[in-house]
């Protein structure tokens, strides 16, 4: 009966497989897009095992030492040569005195600032002293009245 049943089964295979086949039709319009579907359930842990909870981060460590000095680049070329420069500062004479202390300029230079280095008044004034200029041809003297500390500045100019 087996065999039977086989044999059955295969011409009944054979008969309907015209059935089945015939022309491809037309390709139909695109179908509108369907609805996003649920996401999946996370999957297990690897075999490596749980990190653990990071935590916070600690505070930096100190700096390490210093490093040793690097080499030495050697030395750049030479500048130019800088213009003569026409201002001087004299060098104050006779502040030792009881009476006075003096700069002056040499004849061909102008005086153009001078200051008395007792910068607060004396008793009894108002106001700290203001140098007294002399013009002359030996050239342009300052003239602080004494004590002027231990000096006074003053700027010549060569125009």
């Amino acid at each position: 009966m087996r065999v039977a049943m086989a044999i059955v089964a295969c011409l009944a295979a054979v008969t309907l497989a015209g059935c089945f086949e015939g022309p491809k039709g037309d390709r139909g319009e695109k179908g509108e897009p369907g609805v996003a579907g649920f996401s999946g359930i996370p999957g297990a842990a690897g075999a490596k095992g749980d990190r653990g909870d990071p935590g916070l981060t600690g505070p930096a460590g100190p700096a390490g030492p210093a490093g040793p000095a690097g080499v030495a680049g050697p030395a750049g070329p030479a500048g130019a040569a800088g213009a003569v420069a026409n201002v001087r500062i004299p060098a104050a004479g006779n502040c030792t005195s009881s009476e006075t202390c003096k700069v002056q300029c040499e004849p061909a230079e102008v005086m153009i600032a001078a200051v008395c280095n007792n910068h607060r008044p004396r008793e009894g004034e108002a106001a700290a002293d203001e140098p007294k200029y002399e013009h002359s041809s030996a050239g342009t003297v300052a003239r602080c009245p004494a004590p002027a500390g231990d000096s006074m500045v003053a700027l010549c100019v060569r125009p």
